[in-house]
């Protein structure tokens, strides 16, 4: 009797789960403005939605590598050419997809220099690098500033520690749009191909991706809702 399959490690498992880390995040950021600033659940508070905010960056950013090799695995070749693709930079995996279906990605484009950005920090977080790094006080002298260096669009700090719950936000917004953009806009799969596509056969959707969707106004169109 042969085995059951079910489809494991796609990009909705991880994106759904960001969206969960995510909410948590901002909604204690946001329920930390009703203390007391020498409050200690304040700090608590503020604490845990940096956690829980850079937990969700790293789904995403994961979620997003799970994407490009789900449509990589679309293309269908042999067992052997998808082992030497999967192994090339994330960004030359969704250029491959797109000129292997006589498509071009515009290296120009908003969309594609915001998640260089997200590729960029993603690589110094999972690839840490221990280094020295210069302090100054803040304007109003009551902590000390960690100066990093930073990425040219979104400004993204490249230290894992002060990656802030903005930054998170605006990363996860950025890749929804980005692989909205190159599976439905640039490749022109409808929504339902491409989101099955890029589920390897499953899809997925919870409270959390459709409020927060609401909300900020994400593009969640890689999860069957239509723009």
């Amino acid at each position: 009797m042969e085995e059951p399959y079910i489809t494991i490690d796609t990009y909705h498992e991880y994106m759904c789960e960001a969206f969960s880390a995510l909410r948590s995040g901002l909604s204690h950021l946001e329920a930390a403005q009703e203390y007391e600033e020498d409050d200690l659940h304040r700090h608590w508070m503020y604490v845990e939605s940096g956690t829980q905010c850079r937990y969700a960056f790293l789904l995403a950013a994961n979620a997003l590598e799970a994407a490009a090799n789900a449509l990589l695995l679309g293309l269908g070749t042999s067992k052997a050419l998808y082992s030497d693709l999967e192994k090339l930079p994330t960004f030359l995996k969704f250029e491959v997809v797109c000129i292997s279906l006589g498509k071009k990605l515009d290296r120009g484009n908003d969309l594609y220099a915001k998640i260089r950005e997200v590729v960029k920090c993603r690589n110094e977080f999972v690839h840490p690098k221990p280094r020295r790094a210069a302090g100054c006080l803040t304007s109003d002298k009551t902590d000390v500033e960690i100066i990093v260096s930073k990425t040219k669009s979104r400004e993204y700090p490249t230290y894992f520690s002060i990656f802030e719950p903005k930054h998170s936000q605006q990363a996860v917004g950025d890749i929804l749009s980005f692989l909205a953009w190159v599976v439905f806009d640039v490749c022109g799969y409808n929504v339902e191909d491409g989101v099955m596509l890029l589920g390897r056969g499953s899809r997925s959707v919870t409270g959390d991706v459709i409020i927060l969707a609401h909300k900020y106004g994400f593009d969640v169109r890689t999860f069957g809702e239509e723009k």
